[in-house]
């Protein structure tokens, strides 16, 4: 599965999940809850990203 699919099945689980706590609780706290959630995983994605090229500059 690509990753983009992979993301967009975790953003839908998510987005369920936190609109069932803002229902819950408050419309605010799981939209807060979301955007974070969605900003940890998107930077965690960025910063373990390996460099397209990585291969190539390796001296091989």
């Amino acid at each position: 599965m690509p990753r983009l699919s992979e993301r967009l099945v975790i953003y839908s689980a998510l987005l369920v999940l936190c609109g069932l706590t803002g229902i819950a609780v408050a419309p605010a706290a799981g939209a807060l809850s979301f955007f974070q959630v969605v900003v940890v995983i998107e930077l965690i994605y960025w910063l373990a990203k390996p460099a397209r090229d990585a291969g190539r500059n390796a001296g091989h």
